[in-house]
């Protein structure tokens, strides 16, 4: 007697597409598409983008942009941005030939009680001793912790991304030293306080 065959399940077919938006800090504009069978699993999905993507700006490429998905409705799957990192190239390059290079690693909180871990890199052509070096990082935690308080995380990452705070930073920082440029190199969302 002959066995009757299983139909084979076309995968594909079974799938549908979702438009994954980003969040309103970047116009909710569309960072692509995604074909799943079921939306839930698309929520914790990480998706990894250049500004320069979002921005059609060349000179915006070398930021990255970490965002992830926490909801989906309808076929949209809307995400929140968990961090930025500037192409290790692109600071490589920036660093060559400066005399002081001061890297500074902390923690800020933001309005809404999301905790960031940043990174950041001030340049000079002039060579630091160590109480400029210690200066000039307590300037850097001090600027960016002020003005992480007075905004919520959208807000926040806008204003890293697009230069607002590093700027603010380096015009406070090249009261200390003639440095030559300063840039907030990474950032990622770490937790919330339970306040």
């Amino acid at each position: 007697m002959a066995r009757k065959r299983k139909k084979k399940v076309d995968t594909w077919k079974a799938k549908k597409w979702y438009s994954i938006v980003a969040p309103g800090c970047f116009n909710e504009k569309e960072l692509g598409e995604t074909p799943v069978a079921e939306a839930e699993s698309l929520v914790g999905r990480t998706i990894k983008m250049s500004l320069g993507e979002i921005t059609e700006k060349r000179s915006q490429y070398q930021t990255s942009l970490i965002f992830q998905v926490y909801k989906v409705e309808g076929n949209k799957a809307y995400t929140e941005i968990r961090g930025h990192e500037i192409k290790r190239g692109y600071i490589g390059r920036l660093s060559k030939r400066m005399r002081s290079v001061v890297r500074t690693i902390f923690n800020v909180e933001t309005k809404d009680k999301k905790i960031v871990q940043m990174q950041t890199i001030c340049l000079a052509k002039v060579k630091m001793d160590r109480e400029q070096k210690k200066a000039i990082r307590e300037t850097v935690i001090e600027v960016a912790t002020k003005e992480a308080k007075k905004t919520n995380l959208d807000k926040f990452f806008q204003e890293v991304v697009f230069g607002k705070i590093s700027t603010e930073i380096f015009a406070k920082v090249k009261k200390i030293f003639p440095v030559i440029r300063m840039e907030i190199t990474k950032t990622k969302v770490t937790s919330e306080t339970n306040d």
